[in-house]
């Protein structure tokens, strides 16, 4: 199954295990072991529970091209304070849908303190 790539420019070619992001003119490829579909149903999940504005940040082993299996590590900073049902709700939902794979959820939000593993995912991290 292809890894997925998304943000791509108009004419670039799809790209194997990659995610492009814009920056002014030019186009950043960063690798990443997600599919289309995985990103398109975690972004959904994300958006749907935590609000429209919600990032998701996939960050740890899967960012890494080279490397083989690995869990899925996801930051994720909510735009509203989240109660810990919404995560388990959030991570039940990916589980379901994503074949049971092990997935690791950090989520930051307002009602949230400061962690050092928001600030390591996020500077790690690649943006879904």
């Amino acid at each position: 199954m292809p890894y997925g790539c998304i943000c791509i420019p108009k004419g670039v070619k799809y790209l194997r295990g990659c995610v492009a992001t814009h920056k002014n003119p030019l186009y950043i490829f960063y690798p990443m072991r997600l599919t289309n579909s995985e990103i398109a149903i975690i972004k959904t999940a994300g958006k749907g529970l935590f609000g429209p504005k919600t990032r998701i940040f996939l960050f740890g082993s899967r960012t890494d091209d080279s490397r083989k299996g690995g869990d899925i590590d996801l930051y994720v900073e909510a735009e509203h304070p989240v109660q810990l049902q919404e995560k388990i709700s959030f991570i039940t939902h990916l589980k379901m849908t994503l074949d049971d794979q092990k997935i690791d959820v950090v989520v930051s939000a307002p009602n949230k303190k400061d962690q050092r593993i928001y600030h390591i995912a996020r500077q790690t991290g690649i943006e879904l």
